[in-house]
């Protein structure tokens, strides 16, 4: 019923364990069709390292998300998973980081909305939308959401990126949707910022400097990382 979500390259690693993103698109459960799918259906799979067996089905979408009947173009969502086995996560329609232990239960959540978002996304009620392109590509260009979340545990630095929503009157691609970063300190915000179109966050290279993937200039046929100095 659950597959590896194809759209998706980042699997954490925790001790014994990989993390991966999970999806499900059975006819009569799925984010088209399904109110119990937002209540229901498992995002996060824990996968032995050693037999490469799924061991366990984590979290469910929150609560928010009640608040709309389908939203299946902002379903997705983005975690970290600490050295300690703590794992932050963020949703595209939420503005609340979501913090659980090692053993997966709820400790603490934080976050605060982003600088002039259009937050009015579109609710669908018939699987056909599944196939309706435009109204995708509008729901990615038009919108704003939360996207990628990475921590940095030891400094108790939160990083958050998301999507404001584009006011052009044409639909343009994802891309050109603009996009922030904010970033916490002890869960309290203190930096919401302008960054590049592709920018995700990566690693730490040394004390309060970070490495950002994302720099690409196709007329130069450069590609390469940007670093962030707080």
């Amino acid at each position: 019923m659950y597959e590896l979500q194809h759209y998706n390259a980042h699997f954490p690693v925790s001790a014994d364990y990989i993390y991966a993103k999970v999806d499900c698109e059975h006819p009569t459960f799925n984010a088209f069709i399904t109110p119990e799918f937002y209540k229901e259906a498992f995002l996060v799979a824990k996968i032995s390292r050693k037999d490469g067996k799924i061991e366990e089905l984590l979290h469910h979408f929150p609560e928010s998300y009640q608040q709309y009947r389908f939203v299946p173009f902002h379903i997705f969502f983005d975690f970290h998973i600490g050295s300690s086995g703590k794992q932050w996560m963020t949703f595209e329609v939420d503005p609340t980081i979501y913090v659980f232990d090692a053993s997966s239960n709820l400790v603490s959540s934080f976050g605060e909305p982003g600088v002039n978002m259009r937050n009015k996304y579109p609710e669908t009620r018939t699987l056909e939308v599944a196939f309706e392109t435009d109204l995708y590509l509008e729901s990615r260009f038009k919108v704003g959401f939360y996207k990628d979340v990475f921590v940095d545990e030891e400094a108790d630095i939160v990083f958050r990126t998301y999507r404001t929503g584009s006011t052009e009157q044409a639909t343009g691609e994802e891309l050109k949707n603009p996009l922030r970063l904010q970033i916490y300190q002890g869960e309290q915000l203190i930096s919401d910022t302008t960054v590049p179109e592709r920018f995700r966050l990566i690693g730490k290279v040394s004390e309060r400097k970070y490495i950002a993937d994302g720099y690409f200039d196709e007329m130069g046929e450069q590609q390469g990382f940007y670093v962030l100095s707080i």
